[in-house]
């Protein structure tokens, strides 16, 4: 019995004793033990070797750009020309949502919700998966209309040295898509 209650404070004791002193992994971090024996790990940054790809933060134009805006509402004119039937409602609704395309605030991609857009939302999902893309490599613009409930969101996302511009909820269903040089 004493033998049993001796050897469980040894290993106690050369327990603790291992809880306290740090150890070197194979990696290179170093990793120490608080006195619950759970490893405390402090990772040391690597820099990148010369020559190897780092990924770069991509440049938007902004929500408000002049050149942007002109060819957004150029855009929907010619969508507009298109329409031949429709109710009066929705025309109303459409020729108020051009009038009122002078101002777009940017959107973080991450705290875009699929409730504020769902046919947006499809598009992020569908190029993520299918083209491999990540947040960063998108820019969400949304329209700063004080009459209209419809919101109209432009979607930005780098195609080669220009940039491809979706526009979205102008009319239902229908997503207007052209290229935007840099």
């Amino acid at each position: 019995m004493h033998l049993a209650v001796l050897l469980s404070v040894m290993s106690l004791l050369s327990f603790s004793a291992f809880a306290q002193t740090p150890a070197e992994e194979q990696t290179g971090a170093e990793i120490s033990y608080d006195d619950f024996g759970i490893p405390e790990q402090t990772v040391k940054v690597i820099e990148p070797v010369e020559g190897e790809k780092v990924k770069e933060v991509k440049t938007f134009p902004s929500c408000n750009d002049s050149g942007l805006i002109t060819k957004v509402r150029q855009e929907l004119s010619i969508d507009s020309a298109e329409v031949k039937e429709e109710s009066i409602s929705e025309r109303r609704l459409r020729i108020l949502a051009l009038k009122n395309t002078e101002n777009f605030t940017p959107i973080e991609v991450a705290s875009f919700r699929p409730e504020e857009n769902y046919e947006l939302a499809n598009i992020l999902i569908t190029a993520k998966v299918n083209e491999g893309l990540t947040n960063e490599d998108f820019c969400i613009c949304v329209s700063d209309n004080p009459i209209l409930n419809r919101r109209i969101f432009l979607l930005l996302q780098e195609d080669g040295d220009n940039f491809k511009v979706s526009i979205v909820n102008y009319r239902p269903g229908k997503v207007t898509s052209f290229n935007y040089k840099k």
